[in-house]
């Protein structure tokens, strides 16, 4: 049997409920201490001390002699880090359909609203 309508939603899960796997890996995550958001932003803003690094690069020596020099928090990991922080910050932007009825044209206007003061 149907609800009337207007009537409150009654039981099922309440809105903004998280489910209860990411609860329990959040718990063990604040039980150790850890921030995973905090960590994140200490990868994109390269704070490489905060990370428990001692220099910005490393050196590594080839058995040719030849030095490679490497970033310890590298420009890759600071833009995916800056982009899994975007989702949490920023709203997302949900794509739009746009559909005509039985495949009808659509007709495209241009309307010029500017002011031509001359």
């Amino acid at each position: 049997m149907a609800k009337a309508k207007g009537t409150p939603k009654t039981g099922g899960r309440q809105k903004g409920a998280k489910n209860k796997d990411p609860l329990a890996l959040e718990e063990r995550a604040r039980n150790r201490g850890v921030d995973v958001f905090e960590i994140a932003l200490d990868f994109a803003s390269a704070n490489y001390k905060a990370l428990g690094y001692e220099n910005e690069c490393y050196f590594t020596e080839k058995p040719d002699g030849a030095v490679k020099m490497g970033y310890v928090i590298s420009p890759e990991m600071r833009l995916k880090a800056v982009e899994t922080l975007m989702k949490y910050i920023y709203p997302q932007k949900k794509a739009l359909e746009v559909s005509n009825p039985e495949g009808q044209v659509f007709e495209v206007r241009v309307l010029d609203f500017s002011s031509k003061a001359k």
